[in-house]
Protein backbone atom coordinates (compact mmCIF):
# COMPACT_ATOMS: atom_id res chain seq x y z
CA UNK A 1 0.00 0.00 0.00
CA UNK A 2 1.07 3.23 -0.77
CA UNK A 3 2.30 5.46 1.85
CA UNK A 4 0.62 8.34 0.31
CA UNK A 5 -2.59 7.14 -0.19
CA UNK A 6 -2.54 6.10 3.29
CA UNK A 7 -1.57 9.54 4.13
CA UNK A 8 -4.88 11.31 2.22
CA UNK A 9 -6.92 9.44 4.90
CA UNK A 10 -10.27 9.64 3.45
CA UNK A 11 -9.74 11.10 0.05
CA UNK A 12 -7.71 7.93 -0.32
CA UNK A 13 -10.65 5.70 0.91
CA UNK A 14 -11.83 5.01 -3.05
CA UNK A 15 -8.47 4.28 -4.38
CA UNK A 16 -8.29 1.78 -1.10
CA UNK A 17 -11.49 0.02 -1.65
CA UNK A 18 -11.04 -0.55 -4.88
CA UNK A 19 -6.99 -1.90 -4.67
CA UNK A 20 -8.71 -3.92 -2.15
CA UNK A 21 -11.39 -5.62 -4.58
CA UNK A 22 -9.06 -6.46 -6.77
CA UNK A 23 -6.90 -8.07 -4.45
CA UNK A 24 -9.59 -10.51 -2.99
CA UNK A 25 -11.10 -10.86 -6.24
CA UNK A 26 -7.61 -12.02 -8.00
CA UNK A 27 -6.92 -14.59 -4.87
CA UNK A 28 -10.25 -16.19 -5.19
CA UNK A 29 -9.90 -16.22 -8.84
CA UNK A 30 -6.33 -18.35 -8.29
CA UNK A 31 -8.52 -20.39 -5.47
CA UNK A 32 -11.03 -21.34 -7.74
CA UNK A 33 -8.16 -22.02 -10.71
CA UNK A 34 -5.87 -24.00 -8.01
CA UNK A 35 -9.22 -26.40 -7.13
CA UNK A 36 -9.70 -26.58 -10.61
CA UNK A 37 -13.62 -24.70 -10.58
CA UNK A 38 -14.68 -22.65 -13.53
CA UNK A 39 -15.77 -19.85 -11.60
CA UNK A 40 -15.66 -16.32 -11.45
CA UNK A 41 -15.14 -14.34 -7.87
CA UNK A 42 -18.65 -12.84 -7.57
CA UNK A 43 -20.59 -15.75 -9.10
CA UNK A 44 -21.32 -17.32 -5.89
CA UNK A 45 -23.79 -14.84 -5.17
CA UNK A 46 -25.84 -15.90 -7.96
CA UNK A 47 -25.49 -19.85 -7.37
CA UNK A 48 -26.74 -18.96 -3.60
CA UNK A 49 -29.22 -16.85 -5.23
CA UNK A 50 -30.50 -19.81 -7.42
CA UNK A 51 -29.89 -22.50 -4.58
CA UNK A 52 -32.27 -20.31 -2.55
CA UNK A 53 -35.15 -19.31 -4.73
CA UNK A 54 -34.99 -22.18 -7.53
CA UNK A 55 -35.72 -19.69 -10.57
CA UNK A 56 -35.05 -16.49 -11.18
CA UNK A 57 -35.55 -13.93 -14.06
CA UNK A 58 -32.82 -11.78 -14.83
CA UNK A 59 -34.67 -8.21 -13.23
CA UNK A 60 -34.59 -10.70 -10.09
CA UNK A 61 -31.00 -10.80 -9.82
CA UNK A 62 -30.44 -7.27 -10.73
CA UNK A 63 -32.75 -6.34 -8.18
CA UNK A 64 -31.55 -9.10 -5.13
CA UNK A 65 -27.94 -8.06 -5.93
CA UNK A 66 -27.99 -4.44 -6.70
CA UNK A 67 -26.46 -4.62 -10.20
CA UNK A 68 -27.29 -3.34 -13.47
CA UNK A 69 -29.64 -5.13 -15.74
CA UNK A 70 -26.66 -5.56 -18.30
CA UNK A 71 -24.37 -6.75 -15.67
CA UNK A 72 -27.18 -9.40 -14.47
CA UNK A 73 -26.86 -10.43 -18.25
CA UNK A 74 -23.71 -10.50 -19.14
CA UNK A 75 -23.12 -12.56 -15.51
CA UNK A 76 -25.61 -15.04 -16.47
CA UNK A 77 -25.00 -15.62 -20.59
CA UNK A 78 -21.33 -16.38 -19.41
CA UNK A 79 -23.03 -18.93 -16.76
CA UNK A 80 -24.56 -20.39 -18.83
CA UNK A 81 -21.85 -20.75 -21.68
CA UNK A 82 -19.34 -22.66 -18.71
CA UNK A 83 -22.95 -25.13 -17.79
CA UNK A 84 -23.73 -23.20 -14.21
CA UNK A 85 -27.04 -22.34 -15.10
CA UNK A 86 -29.90 -23.34 -17.37
CA UNK A 87 -32.15 -20.82 -18.91
CA UNK A 88 -35.60 -20.81 -20.56
CA UNK A 89 -37.69 -17.77 -22.31
CA UNK A 90 -41.05 -16.74 -20.72
CA UNK A 91 -43.96 -18.28 -22.93
CA UNK A 92 -46.12 -15.46 -22.67
CA UNK A 93 -43.27 -12.07 -22.69
CA UNK A 94 -40.34 -13.32 -24.76
CA UNK A 95 -38.26 -10.47 -23.55
CA UNK A 96 -38.07 -12.28 -20.19
CA UNK A 97 -35.39 -14.87 -19.27
CA UNK A 98 -35.42 -17.20 -16.33
CA UNK A 99 -32.53 -19.23 -15.17
CA UNK A 100 -31.85 -21.79 -12.91
CA UNK A 101 -28.57 -23.94 -11.35
CA UNK A 102 -27.81 -26.75 -13.93
CA UNK A 103 -27.95 -30.66 -12.44
CA UNK A 104 -24.10 -30.67 -12.59
CA UNK A 105 -24.28 -27.27 -11.01
CA UNK A 106 -26.91 -28.68 -8.29
CA UNK A 107 -24.30 -31.14 -7.88
CA UNK A 108 -21.41 -29.02 -7.46
CA UNK A 109 -22.80 -27.28 -4.84
CA UNK A 110 -21.84 -28.89 -1.46
CA UNK A 111 -18.45 -28.73 -2.64
CA UNK A 112 -18.65 -25.16 -3.23
CA UNK A 113 -20.52 -24.89 0.10
CA UNK A 114 -17.33 -26.00 1.39
CA UNK A 115 -14.54 -23.71 -0.82
CA UNK A 116 -17.04 -20.23 0.39
CA UNK A 117 -17.06 -21.15 3.57
CA UNK A 118 -13.18 -21.82 4.09
CA UNK A 119 -12.94 -18.45 1.96
CA UNK A 120 -15.27 -16.58 4.06
CA UNK A 121 -13.42 -17.77 7.16
CA UNK A 122 -10.41 -16.83 5.62
CA UNK A 123 -12.10 -12.96 4.63
CA UNK A 124 -12.62 -12.98 8.18
CA UNK A 125 -9.76 -13.93 10.06
CA UNK A 126 -7.46 -11.13 7.46
CA UNK A 127 -9.66 -8.36 9.10
CA UNK A 128 -12.92 -8.62 7.17
CA UNK A 129 -15.27 -8.61 10.14
CA UNK A 130 -14.34 -5.64 11.17
CA UNK A 131 -14.27 -3.96 7.74
CA UNK A 132 -17.50 -5.74 6.90
CA UNK A 133 -19.33 -3.87 9.75
CA UNK A 134 -17.71 -0.51 8.75
CA UNK A 135 -19.12 -0.82 5.34
CA UNK A 136 -22.35 -1.93 6.36
CA UNK A 137 -22.68 1.00 8.49
CA UNK A 138 -21.33 3.27 5.32
CA UNK A 139 -23.58 2.09 3.26
CA UNK A 140 -26.81 2.56 5.26
CA UNK A 141 -25.48 6.13 6.01
CA UNK A 142 -25.25 6.66 2.79
CA UNK A 143 -29.13 5.15 1.63
CA UNK A 144 -30.04 7.76 4.31
CA UNK A 145 -27.94 10.64 2.66
CA UNK A 146 -25.92 10.51 0.22
CA UNK A 147 -21.98 11.58 -0.23
CA UNK A 148 -23.78 14.51 -2.94
CA UNK A 149 -25.76 15.78 -0.35
CA UNK A 150 -23.44 15.25 2.69
CA UNK A 151 -21.26 17.39 0.53
CA UNK A 152 -23.68 20.01 -0.10
CA UNK A 153 -24.15 20.64 3.56
CA UNK A 154 -20.53 21.15 4.17
CA UNK A 155 -19.03 24.80 4.35
CA UNK A 156 -17.09 26.14 1.65
CA UNK A 157 -12.90 25.63 1.72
Amino acid sequence: MSRFIQEQQYLGLVTRLKRLSDLLEQEQRKIYRDLGFELEPHWHLFLLLLEREGELSVRDFAENLNISHPAAVNNLKRMKERGLVLGRTDSIDRRKKFYRLSAQTLSDMPEYHKVWDRLASSIKTSGGSFLNMILSEMESSLTKKSLTECFALTSEV
